[in-house]
């Protein structure tokens, strides 16, 4: 790997090489030791999705993904809360994930792994973090779930300007959408790869003018289910 000294930057999605054994357990360590080596001084407002993404055992679903993604008010429903939240993004590709998950009502326990990965990767897109920490985001999903997840985030990072670190196994499914690649050589010192970001910002474009172009009225239409609804 060719190698570079690069401070991330705001619109970067970077791919570290994943750690092998035990070392996994030490991920986040690891993205928070980056930001430290690159002279980025904390606290860091981050949301952090590990590979296996566990929610509160004692909410629904739906409980689940208000907690933490929007405020409390006395005067509006959690519902639509929700629904204003969502609409000021707007990102059509996360309301499809999202619209992906049944029994919004039920609780973790009564749902499989791939619901809880959509939630835990969806809450993470729409919280007001300054870096966003995924630990195998691929793990639990399907073909297409992975695919609107890639293009949410896309989409979000491009229009909010945040900072992507994650790792994962699958370079070859990563890498594509990277601006860089980090490794850890055995000093415990930080080395960086750019890689081709005029792709990456084309994606941007394109994803972002797909975006817009959708009527809010539409985006109404796709957040029905997030209507409250009583367990049959």
């Amino acid at each position: 790997m060719k190698k570079t000294q690069s401070s991330p930057k705001s619109k970067d999605i970077i791919y570290f090489d994943a750690p092998e054994g035990h070392q996994r357990q030490n991920i986040i360590k690891n993205f928070l030791s980056y930001l430290k080596f690159n002279n980025i001084k904390g606290p860091h407002r981050f949301s952090y999705v590990q590979s296996d993404y566990e929610l509160i055992e004692s909410m629904t679903l739906r409980e689940n993904i208000y907690l933490d993604t929007i405020p409390l008010s006395l005067t509006q429903s959690r519902e639509s809360q929700f629904k204003g939240h969502m609409q000021k993004q707007p990102n059509n590709h996360l309301i499809k994930l999202l619209n992906g998950v049944d029994s919004l009502d039920s609780y973790p326990s009564h749902t499989d792994q791939r619901s809880r990965k959509i939630l835990g990767l969806s809450k993470a897109l729409m919280q007001n973090a300054d870096y966003l920490f995924f630990d195998a985001p691929e793990k639990h999903l399907t073909s297409h779930d992975l695919e609107l997840f890639i293009q949410a985030l896309h989409f979000h990072v491009g229009l909010h300007e945040k900072i992507i670190l994650l790792s994962s196994e699958h370079e070859n499914l990563w890498l594509q959408h990277a601006t860089k690649r980090v490794e850890r050589d055995s000093h415990k010192k930080f080395d960086t790869q750019l890689l081709n970001k005029k792709l990456l910002h084309r994606a941007f474009l394109r994803t972002e003018h797909d975006q817009q172009s959708r009527s809010n009225e539409a985006l109404t239409i796709n957040l029905g289910q997030w209507q409250n609804k009583k367990v049959a």
